[in-house]
């Protein structure tokens, strides 16, 4: 029964249909929770339009389970307890920050000045590495979170607790082979100082 569906999920994911797409879409987004498992199988598929289809619905998901959470947060009608394993900080402010509301790098215009301005990077939802870490801080002092800055040479990142992460790459978690890599591309080895926090 679960084969089929999926395949059947799989086909319409594949289907050129907008509209179709849309509705099916829309539909899986209904389901919640319940789909989540299908969309984490099928975001392993062959297809990268299947994968892709799959993975973007995932983080629309998260994106709003985070943002139910973090709206408790905000208003103080409710507790969230951050040590539990779905609602780790790092989660909770990236699904809510790059997942609901759709912040992520500028990659098209990096150099436009308004990419450099925290208000106009909060209306275009684009900006620099740095503006997205500084929003990432921000919002985490607003609601309790500690997330300290990380000046990385050239690339901006931030950490929270003992774990890294990239706002202006979607959030992406950093190990420290993810950060070596973004240093090799400049020719500089990393040192134990870059990681450290401001």
């Amino acid at each position: 029964m679960k084969e089929s569906r999926l395949t059947a999920i799989e086909h319409l994911f594949l289907d050129n249909d907008p509209a179709t797409l849309a509705i099916l879409k829309e539909q899986l987004l209904n389901q919640g929770d319940e789909v989540v498992s299908d969309l984490k199988t099928l975001s392993n598929a062959d297809s990268m339009i299947v994968a892709t289809h799959a993975l973007d619905l995932l983080h629309t998901l998260a994106g709003r389970r985070a943002s139910e959470r973090l709206e408790l947060l905000l208003d103080g009608t409710g507790e969230i307890p951050l040590e539990e394993e779905k609602c780790d900080p790092v989660t909770l402010l990236s699904g809510y920050l790059q997942g609901e509301l759709g912040f992520k790098g500028c990659t098209e215009d990096y150099y436009h000045h308004e990419n450099s301005i925290l208000p106009s990077a909060i209306t275009n939802r684009r900006g620099l590495p740095l503006t997205l870490s500084l929003l990432n801080m921000f919002l985490g002092d607003r609601t309790g979170i500690t997330v300290h800055g990380v000046n990385l040479p050239g690339h901006f990142i931030v950490r929270c607790g003992e774990t890294y992460f990239d706002p202006f790459h979607g959030g992406k978690i950093l190990d420290r082979s993810d950060c070596e890599k973004t240093l090799i591309r400049q020719q500089i080895p990393l040192r134990d100082e870059y990681l450290s926090t401001l």
